[in-house]
């Protein structure tokens, strides 16, 4: 596993791709380590332009 700090320099660089992409940030090494939390928000399946079909 990644060192916590590690993991907040990347969600502080990589914010706005996070969250485009429906990422959930942890703010704490026991978020980190707690594997019952969904860290991925459900999204409907066209919230991403390039990602329709039409």
């Amino acid at each position: 596993a990644l060192p916590f700090t590690k993991i907040l320099r990347v969600q502080e660089v990589c914010a706005d791709a996070l969250q485009l992409l429906g990422y959930r940030p942890v703010y704490s090494e026991d978020q980190q380590r707690d594997l019952t939390l969904d860290l991925v928000l459900p999204r409907s399946p066209d919230h991403l332009s390039w990602a329709s079909h039409d």
